[in-house]
C-alpha cells in the first residue's frame, strides 16, 4: 500500500513538472522589466483558474523566470498559450515587438515578426466564464416572467452571481494548496 501513495504522489510531481514552456526564438527575458514581469504572473495567475473552469493548484508564476505551473483542479493541464493575459501571450506580444524594435529598416524581417504575433493567444477566459452563467441565468429566470424582466433580472443576477463566484475562488485559490498537502499527509499518515 505505500508504494501505492509513492506512485501517486509521482503522478502528481510529473503532472506539475509536465508543463514546460519555451520562450520563442528571439526572445530576450533581460529587456523585460521586473515590474512587467511581476504584471504578467499575476494575470497568469488570474487567468489559470478561468481556464480550469473555477480553480487550479498549483497556480503558481515565478517572475524572474517566468516559469509558471497551472493545473486545473481535476489534475488536467490547460494548453494556456492559446488564451490572452498569460505568460505565453505576454512573451508573444513582447517578442513582436522587441523583433520590430531589432529590425527597424528591414521590412521582410518586421513582416515575419508580425506573422509570429498571429501565433499570441487569443482566447478571453473570462469571457467564457461570464457568457456561460449569463446564458444560464437568463434561461433559469425567463420561466414565468416577461422578456423585459428576465433581462433585467438575469444581468443582475449573473454580475451578483460572478461576484460571489469570484470571491469563492478567490478564498479556494487561498486556501487549496494546504489543503492538497493536509489531505496528502493525512492520507500518508492513515496508510503508515
Amino acid at each position: 500500500m505505500p508504494s501505492f501513495i509513492v506512485l501517486i504522489l509521482s503522478v502528481f510531481v510529473v503532472a506539475i513538472m509536465a508543463q514546460n514552456y519555451t520562450f520563442p526564438s528571439g526572445f530576450n527575458i533581460g529587456l523585460v522589466s521586473s515590474t512587467e514581469k511581476a504584471s504578467w504572473c499575476q494575470g497568469e495567475r488570474n487567468t489559470c483558474p478561468q481556464i480550469c473552469g473555477g480553480a487550479a493548484s498549483p497556480n503558481d508564476c515565478e517572475s524572474d523566470t517566468l516559469t509558471f505551473h497551472c493545473v486545473c483542479i481535476n489534475g488536467t493541464v490547460p494548453n494556456v498559450a492559446l488564451y490572452q493575459n498569460t505568460i505565453p501571450f505576454y512573451v508573444c506580444n513582447s517578442n513582436y515587438g522587441q523583433c520590430i524594435k531589432n529590425n527597424p529598416s528591414d521590412v521582410d524581417a518586421q513582416r515575419q515578426c508580425k506573422n509570429g504575433l498571429a501565433s499570441c493567444g487569443t482566447l478571453n477566459a473570462s469571457a467564457s466564464i461570464a457568457s456561460t452563467t449569463t446564458s444560464t441565468s437568463a434561461t433559469t429566470l425567463t420561466t414565468g416572467t416577461t422578456s423585459a424582466t428576465a433581462t433585467t433580472t438575469s444581468a443582475a443576477a449573473s454580475a451578483a452571481t460572478s461576484k460571489a463566484a469570484a470571491m469563492a475562488l478567490q478564498a479556494a485559490q487561498d486556501h487549496s494548496t494546504g489543503l492538497l498537502v493536509a489531505a496528502l499527509l493525512a492520507a500518508v499518515r492513515i496508510l503508515l
